[in-house]
């Protein structure tokens, strides 16, 4: 008999209106510290480590405005 482990997820999607303080989250989160923050002109991504065993992706998508016409 074979198993297949289903794949999870490790990913985090940081996106809102502009100027709801997504950047100021995503830094808060992976670098530990306070920064003055304005409104991003790109996307960024950076790897939280959660512990031993895991660690996830976080996305901080700059505008929200810009991202749904694609989907």
């Amino acid at each position: 008999m074979w198993y297949y482990k289903k794949a999870a997820r490790k990913a985090v999607l940081l996106m809102g209106l502009s100027d709801a303080g997504k950047t100021l989250i995503y830094t808060q989160l992976l670098h530990h510290k306070f920064v003055r923050t304005h409104t991003s002109v790109k996307e960024n991504s950076g790897e939280y480590d959660c512990g031993k065993v895991r660690s996830v992706i976080i996305y901080n998508v700059y505008n929200l405005y810009s991202v749904l016409p694609s989907w």
